[in-house]
């Protein structure tokens, strides 16, 4: 079965199931998305594993001049 029949994934911000991009041949969607370097060092402290294009577009799009919010699902 290859990755993109189903999501291999799962998001540890929102608990979503998804397809991370990071093993593929082409570059990941995730990489499109901009984060500034103090919402990636919080990412990278807080969560083991890449987040679903979903959650990142939500950090991306709300500024977070302190700790970073938890999505509305369980975390």
């Amino acid at each position: 079965m290859s990755r993109d029949a189903a999501p291999a994934d799962t998001c540890p911000r929102c608990g979503e199931r998804f397809h991370c991009g990071v093993q593929d041949a082409a570059p990941c969607p995730c990489t499109t998305i901009p984060l500034d370097a103090a919402t990636l060092a919080a990412l990278r402290e807080r969560y083991d594993g890449c987040l679903c294009l979903r959650c990142l577009a939500d950090l991306a799009a709300t500024p977070h001049p302190g700790p970073l919010p938890a999505s509305g699902a369980r975390e």
